[in-house]
């Protein structure tokens, strides 16, 4: 959000009648002028309480897990920072990495790795009935951090619809809640379940189905 900043101009008459003490005495009042205001300026952006506690809040709102009504922003890729809507993706495509934001208090949910999304859009006709109904339009929201190691799941393979962790190896069904299908993972990815507001963006219904991240070693 920009500022305006009125440019006031300061005349001093310069008559050849002034004396130079005079002049002098006008150049210490507009120094001391200028001081007052920086000197004010600092305090606004580091002493002032309100500041810090507002800070302080809006870190600790970028570090929740997904809320209801957090629409969803695209991280990477050609179409980051934008906000997910049901035409948005491609059917059956590799999915797009993403975060949640909320649109009231506008912070982006980033500064836990553990909010980080892949969301896909997949024909719900292929879905299984549990997996639909967290979906919005053929799109869904899972964890991308694998349930294993808490490597960042980057790969999709296509034809079998399965998310796979670049790590280990570990295979999710998309389709299917996001359900082990190979590797040494031994929990499904968790999801966050999704509609759209009025607006037409997908927005979370809820928090994640389970705690997100990988076992403990």
């Amino acid at each position: 959000m920009s500022k305006k900043i009125d440019d006031e101009r300061s005349i001093v008459d310069r008559d050849p009648a002034n004396t130079s003490s005079s002049v002098l005495q006008d150049r210490r009042t507009i120094l001391k002028a200028g001081a007052v205001l920086v000197s004010g300026a600092t305090l606004d952006l580091s002493g002032n309480p309100a500041y810090a506690e507002s800070s302080a809040k809006s870190d600790s709102a970028a570090k929740l897990p997904p809320q209801p009504g957090d629409r969803i922003q695209i991280a990477k890729g050609e179409l980051k920072n934008q906000f997910i809507k049901t035409d948005s993706l491609e059917v059956n495509a590799i999915g797009v990495e993403a975060f949640p934001y909320d649109p009231k208090t506008e912070v982006l949910r980033r500064k836990n790795r553990l909010n980080r999304l892949v969301v896909l859009r997949l024909d719900p006709e292929e879905m299984d009935e549990a997996t639909r109904e967290k979906s919005a339009d053929g799109l869904v929201a899972y964890s991308a951090m694998c349930t294993h190691r808490n490597c960042t799941i980057q790969s999709w393979k296509q034809e079998e619809r399965r998310l796979r962790c670049h790590c280990h190896l570990s295979e999710f069904a998309a389709l299917s809640e996001g359900s082990v299908m190979s590797g040494p993972a031994r929990k499904q990815l968790p999801m966050v379940p999704i509609g759209t507001d009025d607006e037409g963006y997908i927005v979370a219904l809820d928090g994640f189905t389970r705690k997100p991240g990988g076992a403990k070693k």
